[in-house]
């Protein structure tokens, strides 16, 4: 695209507005009647400093970021409208991979009907590795990667995109 900035200046080029990568990723697929919107965040944690830098900065880089204090208050529906969640494993009342176990039969059945769920990345302030059995299980849940706190903004964002 040209712009002409001053009648008798040099014509400037312009980057074109549409991002066609990014369009060609962000598919709209009907869920039980529910929409998922192209961009939805969860962000589930107990830390409430946590949430508020994360959900900031998801915002600021275009993402929609929608928070929870814990896995228990999470809807069934806002889990599986959003296209990726961030889950503190260590939470009380109901941690990370005791929730992802109990939506684990929706989860399955979801799958097996063909129908998108939402990318898992655990969050974990240890170095745990989460292998063997319970890896392959996980990765079958759509547990896609853990990160480890001190959180790199930068390496949310970009690993954030890459499951949208």
């Amino acid at each position: 695209m040209r712009f002409d900035s001053q009648p008798g200046e040099k014509l400037v080029e312009a980057p074109s507005m549409l991002n066609t990568d990014k369009m060609r990723r962000m598919p709209i697929l009907p869920i039980d009647g529910v929409h998922m919107t192209t961009n939805k965040i969860l962000i589930i944690d107990d830390d409430e400093q946590m949430r508020d830098i994360l959900a900031r900065f998801l915002m600021s880089v275009g993402f929609e970021p929608e928070v929870y204090e814990g896995a228990s208050i999470v809807t069934d529906e806002s889990f599986f409208s959003a296209n990726v969640v961030l889950l503190y494993i260590m939470m009380p009342e109901l941690d990370g991979l005791s929730y992802i176990e109990r939506l684990a039969p929706e989860i399955l059945q979801r799958k097996a009907r063909g129908e998108k769920t939402p990318a898992i990345l655990f969050v974990t302030a240890f170095g745990k590795k989460i292998n063997g059995e319970d890896g392959l299980k996980l990765r079958e849940l759509g547990v896609k990667a853990l990160i480890k706190k001190p959180l790199e903004l930068d390496e949310i964002r970009e690993t954030v995109s890459r499951y949208l």
